[in-house]
Order: C-alpha cells, then structure tokens, then sequence
C-alpha cells in the first residue's frame, strides 16, 4: 500500500515541482493516514520524481510561476465567494464523474448496444466538439498555463469549464481510460480566471486580480474536488512562492471542502470507492 502512495507521489512532484505537496498528497488522498514507516519512502519517491524532473526540464515542470507580488488585501474579501462557488461546482463535478459509469452501461443497454462500442462513440463526439474547442483534449496543462498567462478572455474561459465538465463526464460515462485530476485542476483555473476578472471590474486592480484568482480558483476547486485541501494550498504555494496566494487558497479551499464532505460525505475518489 505504501508503494501506491510513492507512485502518486512522485506523481505529483515530477508534474508540478511541489515534492512537498506530493508527499502530503499521497497520505491525504491515497493512503488516507499519516503514520511514520510511511513517510520515509514516500518522501524519497517524491523527491527523486520531483529532482529527475527537473534535471531534464528545469524548474518550471509545468506551469511557469506566475509574477504575483503585494496582492491586494481586498483580493481576501473575495476568497470566500470563490470557496463557496469552488463548492457548488465540486458538488456538481462529483455527482457527474462518479455516476458516469453507470449511466453510460444503462444507456448502452436500454438502446442495446454493448458496452464495448460506447468509446468509439463518445470519441467521435468528443472528436467533433474539439474542433471548436482544441483546448480540452488531453490533461489540458498547456491551456492551463494559457490561463494563468492571461491568454484567455474571460468569457471563454466560463465556455472551457463547462466544455471541459462535459467532456470528462462523457469520457468516464463511456469508460474511457482516464481520471479526473487534471481535469479539475483545469476547471479550477478557468473558473478561477472568471472570477478573477469579475473581481478585477469591482477591484480596479485588473491584471493582477485575474492572474490571482485563477490560481485561487485552481487550488479550491481541485481540492474540494480531489479530498486534499492541504495538498492543493502546498502546490500553489511551491508553485508561485507567494503566502499571500496560498493563504488565500487555503481559505477557499477549506470552506469549499467542508460543504463538500457535509454534502458529498467525501471527494470523487473516495465516492468512486465506495460505489
């Protein structure tokens, strides 16, 4: 079991250059413990992923840190409207993904059609919806790191969360091969930047408050998500170098987790488990 954990996290710190967050994570989310034997091979495994990967990319595995120096204080007034719109999404999100499975075998036998056929179908659909949306096939990292830059508009950022919301739920309904870890990471950023340009309109503090928020955004919305609150606020953290952002996660992140757990009784892992 310990070995799962090394495997997730190593994981985590080769992607996002966090080998702290990496080690939490697999005792957050994986192993759902703390015990000491576990934390020597786990702490080893993260930081070899996270230090081989840097030896062939540098620094910046993933995202390119974004510049965010003396936020505003009002930018914390906001932290706990995106918590409890980080919530009402991860509800939505949960309820989606886990029931996905079988909603995709019931619709395959009320039309009589076997299970096996299903992906082919799904990936024309998904196939046809890129055309309009490149953005949400794959892990989606590079729109991310897209978002966090601030090329995209907000608006369309609203239309890629949705789009990307859809195509996970199809893609897990027709039992494709994949997860929802970066999926809610993208999701978390596109409706982070959202937010984060309504903010800028009310704030006056335009870019910045974007940039800010769709990190926030990112950080709360996987981690109500994913069940691992304290883990999402050490990879923005470990991401951007800034308190005040992580501070600002972790505010977003907790309430948004604590609705979560009294609604959902769990993350999407843990509900996958149990059903």
């Amino acid at each position: 079991r310990a070995l799962l954990g090394c495997g997730a996290a190593a994981a985590v710190a080769s992607s996002f250059n966090a080998p702290l967050a990496g080690l939490l994570f697999a005792h957050e989310v994986i192993l759902g413990r703390y015990r000491i034997s576990d934390i020597g091979p786990i702490a080893v495994a993260s930081v070899s992923g996270s230090l081989v990967t840097r030896s062939f990319f540098g620094d910046d595995a993933v995202f390119i840190p974004p510049d965010i120096v003396d936020p505003s204080v009002t930018f914390f007034l906001g932290t706990p409207f995106m918590g409890l719109l980080a919530a009402g999404l991860a509800i939505i999100m949960i309820r989606a993904w886990v029931h996905a499975p079988a909603i995709g075998t019931r619709f395959a036998k009320n039309i009589h059609l076997p299970v096996w056929a299903l992906p082919p179908m799904a990936g024309l659909i998904i196939g046809m919806f890129a055309l309009a949306f490149p953005q949400i096939l794959g892990v989606g990292y590079e729109a991310t790191a897209a978002a966090i830059a601030g090329g995209y508009g907000a608006a369309f950022m609203l239309i890629l969360a949705i789009a990307k919301i859809a195509a996970t739920t199809l893609c897990l309904g027709a039992r494709f091969g994949g997860g929802v870890f970066s999926s809610s990471i993208f999701i978390g950023a596109m409706v982070g930047g959202f937010f984060g340009a309504i903010m800028a309109f009310l704030t006056g503090e335009g870019e910045t408050a974007r940039i800010f928020f769709t990190v926030v955004g990112m950080g709360a919305i996987s981690g109500a998500v994913l069940g691992a609150p304290i883990s999402t606020t050490l990879i923005v953290f470990e991401l951007t170098r800034s308190y005040e952002t992580a501070a600002a996660v972790l505010i977003s992140v907790s309430l948004a987790t604590v609705i979560v757990q009294a609604v959902e009784g769990g993350g999407v892992f843990e509900k996958q488990l149990r059903s």
